[in-house]
């Protein structure tokens, strides 16, 4: 039983001892010094560039994520197609557009 106290007191010792207390200090203002560097890197990078890339993990060859301002009402004519027709907005907004461009290069 003995054992199991000293090794109590040993370990609220340590925990009190200031030395310790300044390495696990020291090891938080070196990963918070690391941490404010590679922020001020990324905030450099942002600021060379114009645009930012769009993320295009888990999007099939040939798409691209994009993003559009609609008016509320083709917004919501959509949703209502989309939801009783059982299609995607997006295959939707596909056909919308082929038809749309097939039509433009015939009266060109």
């Amino acid at each position: 039983m003995s054992s199991v106290k000293d090794k109590s007191k040993e370990k609220s010792k340590k925990s009190r001892d200031p030395s310790s207390q300044q390495e696990k200090n020291k090891g938080l203002s070196e990963a918070s010094l690391d941490a404010n560097h590679i922020l001020s890197t990324l905030k450099d990078k942002a600021k060379k560039s114009q645009k930012l890339p769009v993320p295009q993990t888990g999007v099939p060859k040939g798409w691209r994520k994009a993003t559009f301002l609609i008016r509320d009402e083709h917004h919501e004519k959509l949703k209502e197609i989309s939801h009783w027709e059982r299609i995607h907005i997006k295959d939707i907004l596909a056909e919308v557009l082929e038809r749309f461009f097939s039509s433009v290069k015939a009266k060109s």
